[in-house]
């Protein structure tokens, strides 16, 4: 009889012993059941779902003819549920992206096609961030001048530090909200500048996820440099995850490593030769600037969905 894998289309002639037993094409590596070739006939012994006899006419009764051998199938067990535990690969897709997946030029080139129109959204995002950052610093000085509280004394270096650390962590959540842009632009969903602020309704975890990090990577720089280097491309993805997936800053830090760690010189190579991109942009004039600062943002977004699009729900 002739055997059509229903996930791949790979084709072979095997003889009637392969009936009712499940077979793994060697093709697409996915395990299907030969089930009987009679209207409506599903085994249940075997866990065939309909969608693997649907390659057939509900009235056929006999196997298709097929072309000359294409591929072969191994035979497995013939339950495999009654000896060992399901195979959860078959059930849900895998989400690591060793390999071929991830190649370093492929994510330059996908940022570049999803960086088209793009910019505009991003440029107005990044101006209003620059717009509120000196209204904020020109607040600060003024109400520093109005307090009468000199720089120079314990309180007033004080109070400048309190201003400093609260303006950076605004600018830490406008930063969340421009990654989220790329994100949304990569997932193929309408974005606006306006998204910037979207970081806001995270501000808690944003802030402590980046205070974790900045003490978990200088830590990991004392210890050799390396180990710091090693975080601070695995927490990358830290601020995306947080807000698209609405993770604790501590989940949200342990996904991103986890996932990065498999293709870490990968993703570390992405940012590096994306760095030099945009360094040879700039020597002309700064024009270069206009293309490759809005890829910087929409380069976290393809390796976001690189490594995390399968997985989401």
């Amino acid at each position: 009889m002739k055997l059509i894998c229903p996930h791949c289309g790979a084709e072979r002639t095997v003889d009637d012993s392969y009936r009712e037993k499940m077979v793994q094409c060697p093709k697409c590596e996915i395990s299907f059941g030969v089930f009987s070739w009679r209207k409506n006939s599903v085994s249940d012994e075997v866990g065939i779902s309909p969608v693997e006899s649907s390659t057939l006419p509900e009235t056929q009764e006999e196997p298709p003819v097929l072309s000359d051998l294409v591929l072969g199938f191994d035979e497995i067990a013939p339950d495999k549920s009654e000896t060992e535990e399901p195979d959860n690969e078959l059930a849900q897709p895998e989400s690591s992206i060793a390999g071929p997946i991830f190649p370093i030029i492929g994510v330059i080139k996908d940022t570049w096609e999803e960086t088209k129109g793009a910019k505009a959204s991003i440029w107005a995002a990044i101006a209003v961030l620059y717009l509120v950052m000196l209204l904020a610093e020109a607040a600060a000085s003024f109400l520093t001048l109005s307090r009468g509280v000199e720089e120079t004394t314990g309180v007033g270096q004080g109070f400048d530090s309190v201003i400093q650390l609260f303006l950076s962590a605004v600018a830490v959540i406008f930063t969340a909200g421009l990654l989220y842009i790329g994100v949304k632009k990569v997932a193929g969903e309408g974005i606006s500048w306006k998204m910037i602020f979207n970081g806001f309704y995270f501000a808690g975890q944003i802030v402590l996820a980046t205070l974790l990090q900045l003490i978990f990577v200088a830590i990991g720089l004392l210890l050799f440099v390396l180990p710091g280097l090693y975080l601070t491309v695995g927490y990358s993805l830290t601020l995306p995850l947080i807000m698209d997936r609405g993770m604790s800053a501590w989940e949200a830090m342990e996904v991103s490593r986890k996932a990065i760690h498999k293709v870490w010189w990968k993703v570390a190579g992405a940012f590096v030769l994306m760095g030099l991109i945009q360094f040879v942009s700039a020597v002309p004039f700064g024009i270069g600037l206009i293309w490759t600062v809005p890829m910087v943002i929409i380069l976290v977004g393809v390796m976001y969905h690189r490594l995390f699009s399968a997985e989401k729900t």
